[in-house]
Parts: structure tokens; C-alpha cells; sequence
């Protein structure tokens, strides 16, 4: 056989053996890894499903694991994640609700609270997430929702105490800071409150809404200075309602600059009748 027809051969029969060895592994992890069959193979691959925003394919894989084993605790927790996630909110509530009625545990007591928070049913989450912060004292944001319940019943030093507690952990959170300066200021404690509201602004979102919130903890304050400053952002950020430009107006003329004031009670009186019908 020629030189060059021995060197073709030799390199294909490597070529042959490369492909037979790695079709080989393949097929051996094929057969490793099989179709699912138990009720915690169906529960991985939904997990697995989850984890890439697939929920849907997800809650069909936990509702096989469920439909062979329906004595785990934490198949119908993520599969009343996977609800949550799609909006699924009654589903969601039954799956939690599920969870503690086999063993109360804290994150299903915590979902609960945030499902029933959202639905504005304060008295409901309060409840929910008073269970589990008796079972997990930190659990994600418990403490900032339960803060946010007890402000808006005025219980000020619940609420001081459960924001206080999750902003040395959540370090970063706008809102938090936000409502603790507010608590502050509703008890008279200006103590730290102008570092609180620095927080807020950095770590805030530098919207609108976050600028016309310190704007009312500013009125709170009686700082003029500070509630110039947050509703000129409010306006210049979009929001030119006449009540925005006759706020302003108002605070021109306390620094006794008429002239801006006069500009913003005409700005607000074109805007009105702008929206006449």
C-alpha cells in the first residue's frame, strides 16, 4: 500500500475509534441518567425546570412527583412557588397552606403572608408572618413587612423595632430606610433620621414616587429646604400636576422668591386648563 494511503487509513481508523468512544459516553450518561421514574426524579427535573423560568413545565413535573409521593413537605412548597412566580394566587395559597397543615414551617407561613400582604388583607399577612418569624426570626423580608403593617396601624415602636432589625441586615433597601425616618420623625425622634433619608435617596430608585415620598417626610420634618428640593424633582421627572406646581409656588414665596412663585402659579393654572373638558 503507498505511503500516503497507509497515512489516510491510519487516520480515519483514529477518526472511527474517537466517535465509536465518545458515542459511547453518551450513551452510558443516557443511560445513567434514564427518564425519570420516581417521585424525586420528576421533582428535579421540575426544580431543574424552575430554576431556567420554565414554571409552567415545572408544576407539571411536581405534580407528578406529588401524584407518586404526595407526603413531601417540599414538593408543594415549590410547586406553590412555580404558581406564585406565573401568578397562579390561589394555587399558590393552597400549596402553602398545604405545607403547614403536614408541618408548619416558616417560609410557607412567610409566602402566605406576602400573598395575603399583597392582597391588602393586613390583618392576615400580620398573622402569617408573625408565625414565621416565630419559627425563623429573619426569614427573607419579614421583618420589613411587619414593620410596614405596624406603621400603618400607627403601632410606632413595632414598626421602629422590625425596620430597625432588617436594615442592619438588608443594607441596601430604599423603603426600609424610607419608613424607619418616617416612624422616626411620627415619634419625635429626629435622632439619625438625615442619614436614614440619605440612604433612602441613594439606594432609592430616583423616581418620581421616591422623591414625592421624602418630600412628605421633609413636610414632616418642616424642612422647607428638603421639601423644595424632592418636589421640583417630582416635577421635573414628569409629574406637572397643578397641585405639584402650587406646592412649589407656596415654597418660593416662604424664601420669598415671588418671581418663581409666580412662574409656577401660572404653570399650574395653564395645566388645569389644559385638562378642562
Amino acid at each position: 500500500m503507498p505511503l500516503g494511503m497507509r497515512y489516510l487509513s491510519i487516520v480515519i481508523l483514529f477518526l472511527c475509534l474517537a466517535f465509536s468512544a465518545s458515542a459511547g459516553v453518551l450513551v452510558r450518561s443516557a443511560l445513567v441518567q434514564g427518564e425519570p421514574k420516581t417521585a424525586n426524579d420528576f421533582f428535579q427535573v421540575g426544580f431543574a425546570s424552575a430554576n431556567a423560568g420554565n414554571y409552567e413545565q415545572a408544576i407539571k413535573n411536581y405534580n407528578l412527583a406529588i401524584g407518586l409521593d404526595p407526603t413531601r413537605i417540599y414538593f408543594y412548597y415549590h410547586r406553590g412557588l412555580a404558581h406564585k412566580f406565573l401568578g397562579h394566587k390561589a394555587e399558590a395559597t393552597n400549596d402553602f397552606q398545604q405545607c403547614n397543615n403536614m408541618r408548619p414551617i416558616a417560609e410557607a407561613y412567610y409566602e402566605l403572608g406576602v400573598l395575603r400582604y399583597e392582597a391588602q388583607d393586613f390583618a392576615g399577612a400580620q398573622n402569617m408572618l408573625e408565625s414565621a418569624r416565630a419559627l425563623k426570626e429573619d426569614l427573607d423580608k419579614t421583618n420589613f413587612y411587619l414593620g410596614l403593617i405596624y406603621y400603618k396601624h400607627n403601632q410606632w415602636d413595632s414598626a421602629e423595632s422590625c425596620l430597625t432589625r432588617y436594615t442592619r441586615i438588608a443594607k441596601t433597601h430604599s423603603d426600609a430606610y424610607f419608613y424607619l425616618a418616617t416612624v422616626k420623625v411620627k415619634k419625635h425622634d429626629y435622632t439619625d433620621v438625615a442619614k436614614l433619608l440619605q440612604l433612602a435617596s441613594i439606594y432609592g430608585t430616583n423616581d418620581w414616587k421616591q422623591h414625592l415620598k421624602l418630600y412628605e417626610v421633609y413636610k414632616e420634618l418642616g424642612d422647607k429646604q428638603g421639601m423644595l428640593a424632592n418636589i421640583s424633582m417630582v416635577i421635573e421627572m414628569g409629574q406637572t400636576k397643578p397641585e405639584y406646581y402650587n406646592i412649589r409656588a407656596q415654597l418660593y414665596m416662604a424664601q420669598g422668591d415671588p418671581m418663581r412663585a409666580q412662574f409656577d402659579l401660572d404653570a399650574a393654572k395653564g395645566v388645569a386648563d389644559q385638562q378642562q373638558p
